[in-house]
């Protein structure tokens, strides 16, 4: 099972923002599925952004044929149409190269992150293969500790389109795999960066709040 980085209101987030300065490699990923049951409905795009503290290392992103029609829902909310999906792999062979992609000594990140990691499961489980053993940091409990003040601004102020709105976070069209995969990286970087000038200015304090004792 995974070793998710718990988030509770004791999670290190500054343990969180010292991997990341000391040369983590990271995989910011998102998917776009046939419904919201991952029992029921399966990945249809699934992306991927490898990164670590100097940038983006390498992208992969691929479509998946579910071997059904999408309903008039998520082709709306996606942009995504069966045409699209016809002539794509099928779900073992995309999810085997996502792994291969991934690797297993990156820390996987995502935005609502269980959401995106039950799909893949799901799929893994479907393939007789076991799940994802990475460690991975949910952006969506990391952002409500940075900044919890945005909690009762706007209605669904942690959705990510809303943050990246909020936060000038360009990455192309909502509800795509690879600009949302994007997005949640340029996310991951403005939290540790907050976290980073947080840590900064406690060390101040207290080394102030000493020389004075």
């Amino acid at each position: 099972m995974n070793k998710r980085v718990t988030h509770n209101s004791r999670t290190n987030y500054r343990k969180i923002a010292e991997e990341f300065a000391g040369g983590q490699v990271y995989v910011a990923f998102d998917t776009e599925t046939s419904g919201l049951s991952c029992r029921t409905e399966s990945i249809i795009e699934i992306a991927a952004v490898k990164f670590d503290c100097n940038g983006i290392i390498e992208k992969f992103s691929s479509f998946i044929n579910p071997g059904k029609p999408l309903s008039y829902f998520i082709t709306n909310l996606t942009g995504i149409t069966d045409e699209m999906l016809c002539d794509a792999d099928d779900e073992a062979c995309v999810i085997k190269k996502f792994l291969s992609f991934t690797g297993k000594d990156t820390v996987l990140i995502a935005h609502n992150a269980p959401f995106d990691i039950h799909f893949v499961n799901a799929a893994l489980e479907r393939m007789k293969l076991p799940p994802l053993k990475n460690r991975y940091v949910d952006t969506l409990p990391f952002t409500r500790n940075q900044f919890p003040e945005i909690r009762t601004q706007e209605e669904g102020a942690y959705r990510l389109e809303n943050l990246a709105k909020r936060f000038k976070l360009k990455c192309g069209n909502n509800h795509r795999a690879l600009a949302d995969s994007v997005m949640c990286m340029k996310l991951f970087e403005l939290l540790v960066k907050n976290q980073e000038e947080k840590s900064n200015t406690s060390q101040k304090l207290l080394k102030s709040i000493l020389s004075e004792l």
